[in-house]
């Protein structure tokens, strides 16, 4: 596996050691930084040469995991969570708004450019521990002159709104004028499309701003201002949808330059309800007079508390430790810390690939890290479902049923986005899969309130759901047909059992909300009640359809079929159709045949143990694991963590270990570079749960009322530490293969299940143990 180089000294820091333009988009993706309301890709701020960002083209609806994307070597991305456009055949996409880190750069007549300059002691790096982008290079021109350049910038943690860029330049050898053009550039497009209906700019007291509004109406107001040493004149210009400061200056033999340039940004959807034009003036206003180290280290304050309460340490393996940083870092940029409105997209908020949209992704791979690390982002999460549940009512009703129906692919108002039918249509196990991930947040936090003012609603409009979406066969019993499971490669199937159970889950949690709800307050109860008009003979039809909806099982096998029907699909010769395995299998077969061959894309089986282990053998944990794992050809990136975990828990060390390298090295694989149109942000909640939930052995809130951990301590690390919080206490655990040191750094005391041995943990105090 090729991966970025690493700073072995330090394992916070991901660098590219040298610019390869076949790398660049990749990188892109890479070094996206963002503080959740605002995301940026890691472009240069001088761009590449010849590249043309408002190439417009027409995307079309089909499978992403499967699509070529468009050849662009590079792709700017500036993106705010919830500002969204219509596209007219993708439905509603998240825009990519102007450009507003540009700084470009000439010396006399030559303008520097990584492809075309002679460029050498490149480095470019993120910090991790810091969110901070830096890249420095030696630039020699063709009239001989050599200028130390080095660009650094940060989405600020400490204001949402906020940018900021420091650009130094060191003369070693010549001398000659050297020219700026330092601006916000709006000629951009997303996934081909142009959503601004209009873009103005103008300048006012020393800073530039502009204006977009998009198609669905949405207005967008960035400003820029530069800060610098001594008196350069800045001229404002202004062509072609783009506006931009520009000076021309002397420059001697060593001399220095360094330049400050603050971006701001406000949409008309903000929370606080301001005028954007006054937001992006005011925080111009505010940081103008601060200097940049002030600015970061106000911004790194932020970062020092998000990485306390999330990181996980590894001894003895640099590379994973620098992998596993990667993906927890890109969990906490993303994060849209105060905002319930939206949740966090299919691709982090660093690319276009899955349009904006937010998935089962949510509940299943992103939530338990939230939970158990941050629970106030984890809250903000569940209520984006609540706050769309009136969109999953109308789903509901669309298709013909009552109560609420969850968008396969969601957006602002919860209404369906995904423009492919069989997704569309038949991924219902989405609406289950809410209910598991607001329960999961109630058990594991206690968040009664929640539970009382939002979860319940949910509840029992997806249980209503349920209800008109059986069927009741000639025998009595109530099916599903027409299903489509995790595993995507087989969308038409009869009593999915990944679907079945969480829908039986569903069902059975509405009665116990409600009875939780009765003991605590008899009277809000009573409200819901009225307000849901909810009456007993509905609680005896989930009883009924939770007691009577089937659940297939081969007894003889011992085997949970993936679907009552998934015996009869046809056998499928991988050797023979699957001629390159570094490609996806997917690219090798039809749709039609896949559709009835046992191939699947993720084993729904094992997604299914994963949250419910407790609820089946260990003896059916292997059945299942060594049935489906041959057939599973992982085309989804979900798929290799689910299986690392799996096969933690069935103590095979050797496929745990195995499917977990892979999900660790999916987005810094040079020989994939699948981090060019984003990030895989739910892949990165799957490398969480393999460490913490796989190797470790926690079981979740769900799985147990106590905290409860049958570690495997995996050969490729030396010692695995990191922070769990469980019901208000936050507990370190640091194990090796040898012993395990629990630390409660709560207020209360704690009781944990090491190895079925009940371990009481009194507050502020440790306890080593064996273990073996």
């Amino acid at each position: 596996m090729s991966q970025v180089s690493l700073i072995q000294e330090n394992n916070w820091l991901i660098q590219e050691a040298a610019f390869k333009v076949n790398h660049y988009k990749h990188f892109e993706g890479v070094f996206t930084t963002g503080n959740g309301y605002l995301s940026v890709r890691g472009s240069f701020e001088e761009g590449l040469k010849d590249e043309n960002q408002a190439e417009e083209y027409m995307r079309l609806p089909m499978n992403v995991s499967l699509e070529k994307s468009n050849l662009m070597v590079s792709k700017w991305g500036t993106y705010v969570p919830g500002v969204a456009g219509v596209h007219p055949l993708l439905k509603e996409v998240m825009v990519n708004l102007p450009w507003m880190l540009e700084f470009k750069m000439w010396l006399d007549e030559e303008q520097l450019s990584m492809e075309d300059c002679t460029i050498s002691e490149y480095s470019r790096s993120l910090n991790m521990q810091d969110g901070t982008l830096i890249r420095s290079f030696l630039w020699k021109t063709k009239e001989g002159q050599e200028v130390k350049v080095s660009f650094e910038r940060l989405v600020s943690m400490d204001c949402d709104h906020l940018c900021v860029q420091r650009v130094k330049l060191d003369f070693q050898k010549g001398s000659g004028k050297l020219k700026v053009a330092a601006g916000i550039n709006g000629n951009v497009r997303t996934n081909g499309y142009n959503h601004f209906t209009s873009f103005k700019s103008s300048e006012e007291n020393g800073f530039i701003q502009t204006e977009v509004l998009t198609d669905k109406g949405q207005q967008v107001v960035q400003g820029a201002m530069i800060l610098s040493k001594g008196e350069n004149l800045w001229n404002v210009k202004q062509e072609n949808n783009h506006i931009f400061f520009e000076t021309v200056m002397d420059c001697d033999s060593h001399s220095s330059h360094d330049f400050t340039k603050l971006c701001a940004i406000a949409t008309s959807r903000d929370l606080h309800g301001s005028d954007p034009y006054v937001t992006v003036k005011e925080t111009l206003k505010e940081h103008a007079g601060i200097t940049y180290e002030l600015l970061k280290n106000k911004h790194t304050a932020v970062w020092e508390n998000l990485w306390l309460q999330s990181d996980i340490e590894l001894k003895g393996n640099d590379q994973l430790q620098i992998s596993v940083r990667f993906s927890l870092y890109h969990l906490l940029r993303s994060n849209v810390r105060k905002d319930p409105r939206v949740a966090i997209d299919a691709k982090g908020h660093a690319g276009e690939a899955y349009f904006g949209r937010y998935f089962w992704d949510t509940e299943i791979y992103l939530l338990p890290f939230f939970i158990y690390t941050n629970p106030e982002a984890a809250k903000n999460l569940v209520l984006y479902r609540y706050n769309t549940l009136q969109g999953a009512k109308q789903n509901a009703a669309a298709y013909g049923y009552k109560g609420a129906r969850y968008a396969w692919e969601s957006g602002l108002t919860g209404e369906e986005q995904c423009p492919n039918w069989q997704y569309a249509d038949h991924e219902v196990h989405i609406t289950a899969d809410v209910a598991y991930g607001l329960w999961h947040y109630y058990k594991a936090t206690g968040d009664f309130k929640f539970l009382m003012d939002h979860g319940f609603e949910i509840l029992v409009e997806t249980a209503r759901y349920w209800v008109s979406r059986v069927y009741k066969n000639d025998s009595g019993v109530y099916e599903l047909s027409g299903v489509m499971g995790p595993d995507e490669y087989s969308p038409f199937s009869k009593n999915n059992a990944f679907t079945n159970y969480l829908v039986k889950f569903n069902l059975g949690i509405v009665s116990e909300a409600a009875r939780l709800i009765k003991e605590y307050d008899q009277n809000n109860y009573l409200s819901l009640q009225k307000k849901l008009k909810i009456t007993d003979e509905e609680y005896q039809q989930f009883e009924t359809l939770l007691g009577g909806l089937v659940f297939p099982k081969d007894e003889n096998r011992n085997l949970i079929l993936q679907s009552e029907d998934f015996e009869s699909y046809e056998e499928i010769d991988f050797n023979a159709v699957w001629k390159d395995r570094s490609k996806p299998f997917g690219h090798y077969i039809s749709q039609e045949k896949m559709y009835r061959s046992k191939c699947l894309k993720q084993a729904d089986i094992l997604t299914l143990l994963m949250l419910f282990p407790n609820g089946f053998t260990e003896e059916e944990m292997k059945s299942a694991y060594y049935y489906y794992e041959p057939i599973t050809t992982h085309d989804s990136s979900l798929s290799p963590s689910t299986h690392s975990i799996i096969a933690s828990w069935i103590r095979n060390q050797e496929e745990a270990e195995r499917f977990f390298l892979q999900t660790a090295g999916l987005d810094l694989d040079l020989n994939k570079l699948g981090a060019a149109e984003g990030i895989h942000i739910a892949n990165a909640g799957g490398i969480w749960q393999a460490i913490i939930h796989g190797f470790c052995g926690v079981r979740n809130a769900v799985q147990s009322e106590k905290l409860e951990l049958k570690p495997l301590m995996p050969s490729f690390v030396q010692e695995i530490s990191f922070p769990y919080l469980w019901k208000g206490n936050r507990i370190r655990f640091t194990l090796n293969t040898e012993k395990i040191l629990l630390e409660n750094e709560g207020d209360n005391q704690v009781v944990i299940t090491l190895k079925n041995e009940d371990i009481t943990l009194a507050p502020k105090t440790r306890i080593e143990k064996e273990l073996h």
